[in-house]
């Protein structure tokens, strides 16, 4: 086929397929324009993700601080002292004993007898139960009306201690598997008292939460029936 001949087919081709012919290529450049675009959305809705991430990332790093468990924040005052953790008897969650359940913070509950209903040197870190017993292990056997007292001394010498407002506990009394909260809404200071009258007959523990973010260093704890 020549030159001419070829031109002459070309003319008698339908107007019909070339129309199809040029919609069909119309419609994949839409398609490929479109493909491109999602494609560049993609990688630049990753490419802000990643940024985010990585500057939440530095920001955390930046103010995270590492606790030190050589730094005299994370230690008790003196040698006098020792955390509770270390001389308490640790009381287990049950149905009969769950801190949770009645929102109190809650980092581990620690039963300690008070001997002469008197305990000395505790230092506590933040969300520390102490659950007070008396000599026997056990709590105090109260009549209906009759009161139990506490008295708080802290020790604020610490460096890190609130020395003019006090530090912030939970206080309050276990009775028949039931936490009742006293105290709460301020700061203890040395001496502070607490008293609270049985609405019934039996066996009465208070308990003092580490309500603070730092060590807490009670110099002494001391029980009174009244």
């Amino acid at each position: 086929m020549n030159n001419k001949q070829l031109f002459s087919a070309i003319g008698n081709i339908d107007d019909k397929y070339i129309n199809e012919y040029k919609e069909q290529s119309v419609q994949k450049t839409v398609y490929k324009q479109r493909q491109n675009k999602h494609t560049l959305l993609i990688v630049a809705i990753i490419t802000i993700f990643v940024a985010l991430c990585g500057a939440t990332a530095a920001i955390i790093m930046e103010f995270m601080v590492v606790p030190d468990p050589h730094h005299p924040w994370n230690n008790p005052v003196n040698d006098q002292y020792q955390f509770l953790s270390s001389i308490g008897k640790k009381v287990n969650n049950s149905l009969s004993f769950n801190p949770r359940a009645y929102n109190l913070p809650y980092n581990g509950v620690y039963r300690i007898n008070a001997m002469n209903n008197v305990i000395e040197h505790v230092s506590t870190i933040n969300g520390d139960m102490i659950l007070v017993a008396n000599s026997d292990g056990k709590g105090w056997q109260l009549n209906a009306n009759q009161e139990l007292k506490l008295v708080i001394d802290i020790d604020l010498s610490a460096e890190y201690s609130d020395k003019l407002e006090g530090e912030r506990m939970i206080i309050g009394y276990f009775h028949n598997r039931r936490f009742t909260e006293i105290f709460s809404s301020g700061k203890v200071m040395p001496g502070t008292e607490f008293t609270f009258t049985a609405t019934e007959a039996g066996e009465y523990f208070w308990f003092i939460v580490n309500a603070s973010a730092g060590v807490q260093n009670l110099a002494s704890i001391t029980v009174s029936v009244g």
